[in-house]
């Protein structure tokens, strides 16, 4: 594709990876605790939904390696990513909070207001219990990812703009170094100083800096055309495929390496990218951020409610009619971030740091040559 053009096919992964992942949480996580029977055929073709939360891994890991080339410095990275991660996630956490009154049957249960903090500093639940020493708690399972995503930026911004790492080597050894500890962790069950090693890369998220690999080196890749980098975008992605694989059986394994493949062929292959390119699932992808924060539970309690208050419909529409009221209430928190993104950077930031509107409120990706936000 020619670098002057809008890459809508990276709106259309990022609404591939959502469906993926709504659809294992609707038809799979929760069946221990909803009061009918999924169908064995159902319960495996959405098993491994999950791994849609690793292709949101590798799409970061371009469009965040995009974004530093574009950002002259530290500040102006965070304030970028601030802005794009915190407005939604207020909103979201206002939804989820609201009605976890009205929805008793969620699988989190009642959310309590300590369970607002996690979220909105993005910090997880654990940090806060050895700080305060209370029970804090997400006030969504789906959280997980996005306190791996900021400790992921960090270190990013921090490796990019102090050490001047352009061409993240500094993350691909630490990512190797990982996997040599776990690897001796496979070997050396119960030796100390490996365990303690893998515990506090563990905390950093560095388990899943494969993925990000992915993204960073093909951006590379498209960026300059150096073939190396599509050799290490790809190397990257063979050790995360085998990481995430290990004792969990062939269908992670492929489903995993279809990961790999499918943001490739995105950028490989002009049918599959136009495909990527639909009003449809590009609409969805544009979605895809609330709709990840606030799906989860809503859906999965919701879906309860109904049945409990008829239970002669076909089971499988319980959730679907969930997550079509969900979709709703996501497209209107899409609709109105742009607002308290502009709301927030005009009162709360210093005016040298503040983006100019059309950054602030744009919601798509374009190419280097233009100035818009990711």
């Amino acid at each position: 594709m020619q670098k002057d053009e809008r890459i809508l096919h990276l709106d259309g992964l990022r609404g591939l990876a959502i469906l993926s992942v709504i659809l294992f949480h609707a038809y799979s996580r929760w069946n221990h605790i909803e009061p009918w029977e999924v169908n064995d055929f159902t319960k495996k073709v959405f098993s491994n939904g999950w791994l849609g939360v690793d292709l949101f891994f590798i799409i970061s890991g371009f469009v965040i390696y995009w974004t530093l080339d574009k950002c002259p410095g530290l500040c102006q990275f965070a304030v970028k990513r601030w802005l794009r991660l915190f407005p939604a996630m207020l909103l979201g956490s206002i939804f989820i909070f609201l009605t976890g009154f009205f929805i008793p049957n969620r699988p989190l249960g009642p959310p309590l207001l300590s369970d607002l903090i996690p979220g909105l500093t993005f910090i997880e639940p654990s940090v806060w219990n050895k700080l305060v020493g209370a029970g804090f708690r997400s006030l969504d399972e789906a959280f997980w990812s996005l306190y791996v995503e900021v400790k992921f930026y960090l270190i990013a911004a921090l490796s990019y703009y102090t050490i001047r790492d352009k061409k993240a080597v500094g993350i691909a050894l630490l990512y190797l170094i990982y996997l040599l500890f776990f690897a001796s962790s496979l070997l050396f069950k119960e030796v100390h100083l490996v365990l303690s090693a893998l515990s506090v890369f563990t905390f950093i998220g560095v388990q899943y800096y494969g993925w990000f690999l992915v993204g960073i080196f093909f951006f590379r890749y498209w960026r300059t055309g150096v073939s190396s980098n599509a050799y290490f975008s790809l190397l990257f992605g063979c050790l995360a495929v085998i990481e995430a694989s290990i004792g969990k059986g062939y269908e992670v394994f492929l489903h995993s390496s279809l990961v790999v493949v499918i943001f490739w062929l995105s950028f490989s292959s002009k049918h599959f990218s136009k495909a990527m390119s639909s009003r449809l699932i590009t609409g969805l992808g544009l979605v895809s951020y609330p709709l990840y924060l606030v799906h989860q539970n809503f859906v999965t309690g919701l879906a309860i409610e109904l049945f409990r208050v008829y239970d002669g419909l076909w089971v499988s529409l319980y959730p679907l009619l969930s997550l079509i009221l969900v979709l709703c209430v996501s497209v209107v928190l899409a609709k109105y971030e742009p607002m308290v993104k502009t709301a927030f950077a005009n009162t709360l930031l210093p005016l040298k740091l503040r983006p100019p509107l059309g950054q602030v409120q744009a919601h798509r990706l374009t190419s280097p040559s233009k100035t818009t936000a990711i």
